[in-house]
């Protein structure tokens, strides 16, 4: 540009010239006009000339952004075909603004500031795409132009529910057949393909190849890729009782097709709170009048359950219903958060917290078990209620005898207690951990919020048929504190249906004959409708751990697969502080004041030897490796060897995950195409987006994908303690204000 005036020296000399602060390089100056280029870098502001050290009025000056191509999908295809360009600074719409492919202008059937749609004009060849705006052109982006192409070039189906319709597009304007793994219109084993491109998959679970021939050139065929899948759904958080975080049953999620060329968000769908709970996924659910759909359940701080569609925002997909708890009318509200919480542990309101559990054989059309806490306000008295529902998984409606309040009492003279009983505080307990289904029972357990006493560690379980409470737990019926909450992650349980917790910090004297377990493994019993201590693991500096807050109920547990070996079960834990603990489940190893008598202590692996590093949303495993990843540490792979997991890792990525850490899960098809999904949430504080990782389960130093690479992939803000979930297909991403669905890209 430029900048015409009066006093600028007859040469640059010292002087300067400056656009909103940045320095540019002038091509010539003279006395009243000097000529630069705008300086990359450079905003709207003021362009200041300087001369003798004595600056110019500023004189206003406005950037226009160059528009930015970052990807197209795809980037081959024929005439005719639909192609999506991605990027930055197109313009809200497009106006006076073109779309070129290789010189030859398109036609955008829709238009927005970082995504273009616009068929493949007639007569193009291979070339760049261009985006010009406001006369100024993007940085071309390489196309092939083809003879035949088809859309979409990937996708996933469910092998009972759904069929994929196929588009080939011919830029002769021929015609196609169609065949699936070769074979012309498919069978009853690949499944079937119409003359109009509609796949119908077979019983099988499978990828799939899908090839359109140009009936007017043999020679000329374009392919797509379809995974039939068949997971049944994710129940519980992280998959299974044993707290393993892994789906076995995906199939077109691959460590070859999860890339950022053909995996990304999909859509999103707007929630009306803060989504802690992982979000849990159920094929195939008959919605009244609504038909067939795989559903994915989304729980909110702010007291609701959401059904959505689980593919499909869009005609015949969407909301399928909600249930909310809340009736302000009536005095019935979420819990404010400054009524039970000094900091910003869970923002705004606490609501529904732990991940649910669903029973896809209870009741009617399946059952849906989640705990919300209200306040409510009748004639003036203010009280805090906790309520487990059981919800029909078709409809929302509460099943029979739901709800209950939940209600404790157990003897003891711990803190809160009043002669000799110690009862549930509503107010202070907070549920935290995904609730558990085992033995006919829905088990929930409690912690505090912030440690405000006073408080204890609860477990109760509830009949799930009747919902009557059958047995209750508490960690410290003598003493104080020994909270459950585990960053989320559920109690687990084993084959035989024990239960395993792990406490915090609070007081430990079961070593000389007391009944309290702060900082501790248990083991617990469910014999009988009574819950009581098995075993139990605490370590030999328990009264140092809890002195600098380093709970060992920090993180969660996860019980392994059996394992060869002296010891088949065995389970890992850890919290604060970077240990990990592997525990023989035949035999936890009690307590000693000198040594740990468990199978292997493994101190300072994840991180550094901090209050805020450690374990938090607990490991995952696949293939006899275990995972990780830690607060303020690094995503690490570990190998089992008869069962002992490694002291070192095998394979670590680069990729810091700040406070809390992940937790991870694996999706995989059976033992192949493992995949470590995680988020990484630690900006959640500041609000700024969660970030979907994927890292190859075979060496975790190769990422696959991450979702802050491209714009359309952005996260909703993030919630610390939160997994993904990873069903047939897709990925279900919970954040502060919406649910993301990821997938393969059309």
């Amino acid at each position: 540009m430029t900048i015409t005036g009066t006093n600028f020296g007859a040469t640059q000399g010292a002087s300067t010239v400056t656009f909103h602060g940045i320095a540019a390089t002038p091509t010539s100056w003279s006395g009243t006009s000097i000529a630069a280029p705008v300086p990359v870098g450079a905003t709207t502001g003021n362009v200041v000339v300087m001369v003798n050290g004595v600056a110019s009025v500023g004189a206003a000056f406005t950037v226009i952004p160059t528009p930015d191509i970052g990807s197209l999908l795809p980037p081959a295809a024929a005439v005719g075909a639909p192609v999506t360009i991605t990027g930055a600074n197109f313009g809200a719409t497009q106006g006076a603004s073109t779309l070129t492919f290789n010189g030859v202008t398109a036609t955008p059937t829709s238009w927005s500031s970082n995504s273009i749609v616009a068929p493949v004009p007639p007569g193009p060849t291979t070339g760049n795409v261009v985006v010009t705006v406001n006369g100024i052109a993007s940085a071309g982006a390489a196309f092939t132009a083809v003879p035949v192409s088809v859309s979409p070039r990937a996708a996933a189906v469910v092998v009972t529910t759904q069929t994929q319709q196929f588009t080939a597009w011919v830029t002769s304007n021929a015609s196609v057949t169609w065949s699936v793994d070769g074979v012309p219109g498919g069978n009853s084993t690949v499944g079937t393909i119409s003359a109009s491109g509609l796949y119908t998959p077979s019983s099988i679970p499978a990828m799939h190849t899908i090839q359109a021939t140009n009936v007017s050139n043999p020679q000329q065929t374009a392919t797509a890729f379809v995974a039939a899948n068949n997971y049944p759904g994710t129940f519980t958080g992280r998959n299974d009782t044993l707290r393993t975080g892994q789906n076995l049953n995906e199939v077109g999620l691959t460590t070859g097709t999860v890339n950022r060329n053909q995996f990304g968000k999909l859509f999103s769908y707007l929630v009306d709170g803060y989504v802690f709970a992982q979000p849990l996924y159920v094929q195939g659910v008959s919605i009244p009048n609504q038909g067939l759909h795989n559903v994915v359940y989304v729980a909110t701080e702010n007291d609701s359950v959401f059904a959505f569609d689980a593919d499909n925002n869009g005609t015949g997909g969407g909301q399928l219903w909600q249930k909310s708890f809340l009736d302000p009318a009536n005095g019935i509200t979420t819990v404010p958060q400054g009524e039970v919480e000094n900091g910003n542990d869970i923002p705004v309101q606490i609501g529904i917290t732990a991940t649910p559990v669903i029973d896809p054989a209870a009741g009617l059309n399946g059952t849906l078990f989640v705990i919300a806490r209200t306040k409510e306000i009748t004639a003036g008295v203010t009280s805090y209620v906790q309520r487990l529902h059981a919800l029909d998984m078709a409809t929302g409606l509460e099943q029979a005898g739901s709800p209950v309040i939940v209600q404790a009492t157990v003897s003891g003279v711990g803190i809160g207690s009043i002669g000799g009983q110690l009862s549930f505080d509503p107010l202070r307990e907070n549920p935290r951990t995904a609730l558990l289904l085992a033995n006919g029972t829905v088990y929930i357990s409690w912690a505090s919020l912030e440690d405000i006493l006073p408080f204890h560690g609860w477990v109760i379980g509830y009949n799930e048929s009747t919902l009557q409470q059958s047995g209750v737990f508490n960690t410290t019926p003598n003493g104080s504190e020994g909270g459950i909450w585990q960053s989320g992650d559920g109690i687990a349980a084993d084959a035989n249906g024990n239960l395993f917790v792990v406490t915090s910090n609070g007081t430990f004297d079961a070593s000389t004959g007391g009944v309290d377990y702060g900082d501790s493994v248990l083991k617990l019993n469910a014999a009988n409708g009574v819950l009581a201590i098995a075993d139990s693991f605490t370590p030999f500096n328990q009264a140092s751990l809890s002195s600098l807050n380093w709970d060992l109920g920090a993180g969660g547990t996860m019980l392994l697969p059996d394992q060869p070996g002296p010891y088949p079960h065995v389970m890992l834990a850890g919290g604060k502080g970077s240990a990990i603990y592997e525990l023989n489940r035949d035999f936890l190893g009690g307590f000693s004041a000198t040594a740990n008598q468990n199978l292997l202590t493994i101190p300072t692996l994840l991180s550094a030897n901090l209050e805020a590093s450690g374990n938090r949303g607990g490991p995952a495993y696949w293939q006899g490796q275990v995972y990780f990843v830690g607060s303020a540490g690094l995503p690490m792979q570990l190998s089992l060897q008869g069962g002992l997991i490694s002291t070192l890792p095998i394979a670590q990525s680069n990729k810091l995950f700040g406070y809390p850490g992940g937790a991870p899960v694996v999706s995989a098809n059976g033992n192949n195409n493992g995949i470590v999904w995680a988020l990484q949430v630690d900006r959640f504080f500041k609000g700024s987006p969660a970030i979907l990782r994927a890292f190859d389960a075979a060496n975790v130093s190769r990422e696959l994908y991450n979702s802050s690479n491209a714009t359309r992939d952005t996260a909703g803000p993030a919630v610390k303690f939160t997994a993904p979930t990873v069903a047939n297909g897709k990925v279900y991403v919970g954040t502060q204000t919406e649910l993301d669905v990821y997938g393969l890209l059309q």
